[in-house]
């Protein structure tokens, strides 16, 4: 099966139960999630394999028990925060909120299939994908006060076999994505990496950074410097 090469979807940066139908029908006809054993596998460039933050009041994680809440949780990276109301949420008194980090894929589901109406939104980027030609490249951060605000991993998945006429890999990181890992294990805790990152990024300002490898509970980020710097040093 090939690729609509096409069609050309745009992501809202805020997506909840009255806008989420166009994109649950556009993953219909994705040829990744058709029926049989010729359809391909998701692609980390794939507008659906993003990562976005799904939200929910912290209530819904007690309603729901076992194997739902494994679901919609799960060991993605999730952290607390609290309901400033601009969310929209039918929430009680002082509840708080659950952001989970999940590609788009498994955060539509969640909000069509376990999130009550009011009770959940997913958080994006604007991004349009216009599945001929992926603009996806190395995420340069602004200035050192960005790279000190990470709370998580919001680059882009370049994938494994990332190549480019314009980034060159200069250096790659393994880290914790599930936000369980303890410092002393292999792979860098999220704030061991953001102190490596800030070391790093200090000395290499226009080097960009993405995602190439992705496991279960670890990630590998790696360091790109554009081809001319590569070239003049």
């Amino acid at each position: 099966m090939t690729r609509n090469s096409k069609r050309k979807i745009t992501v809202p940066h805020i997506i909840n139960h009255n806008n989420m139908q166009p994109l649950l029908d556009a993953l219909q006809e994705e040829p990744c999630y058709q029926p049989g054993p010729s359809a391909p596998m998701p692609q980390p460039e794939d507008w659906h394999q993003q990562l976005v933050w799904l939200e929910f009041p912290a209530g819904e994680a007690v309603r729901i028990v076992g194997l739902t809440t494994l679901i919609l949780i799960g060991r993605n990276y999730n952290e607390t925060a609290s309901i400033d109301g601009k969310e929209g949420f039918l929430a009680q008194g002082l509840e708080s909120k659950i952001r989970v980090q999940k590609p788009l894929f498994s955060a539509l589901i969640n909000l069509r299939d376990i999130l009550p109406k009011r009770r959940g939104r997913i958080v994006s980027l604007y991004r349009d994908y216009d599945l001929e030609a992926p603009a996806v490249e190395p995420h340069v951060p602004k200035d050192a006060e960005e790279v000190k605000g990470y709370d998580s991993f919001p680059f882009p998945n370049l994938g494994s076999d990332y190549e480019s006429e314009d980034w060159e890999e200069w250096e790659r990181w393994f880290v914790d994505s599930s936000g369980f890992g303890s410092e002393g294990e292999p792979a860098y805790t999220i704030d061991q990496f953001k102190r490596e990152l800030v070391r790093y990024h200090a000395k290499n300002p226009d080097h960009g950074y993405g995602i190439v490898g992705e496991g279960q509970f670890q990630v590998w980020v790696a360091a790109f410097s554009p081809v001319r710097i590569k070239q003049e040093n």
